[in-house]
């Protein structure tokens, strides 16, 4: 899935139940309290990548 933030062909792999986000949450609380992580091309598109993950209701997976 395209999950455009610090490049604009950034993606996201979507498995069963989960969706495996990367940078696009370097930390948990990016998605939880819709902060768009600070290393971006555009805030706005950053998080409305945010929401559009956040949307899918799918469990999320961090890297430690």
């Amino acid at each position: 899935m395209e999950t455009p933030w610090h490049t604009e062909d950034g993606i996201s792999v979507i498995y069963k139940d989960y969706i495996v986000v990367g940078d696009v949450s370097p930390l948990k609380d990016n998605i939880l309290k819709d902060i768009e992580p600070k290393l971006n091309i555009d805030e706005e598109l950053a998080l409305n990548t945010l929401k559009k993950i956040k949307s899918l209701k799918k469990n999320n997976y961090y890297r430690p």
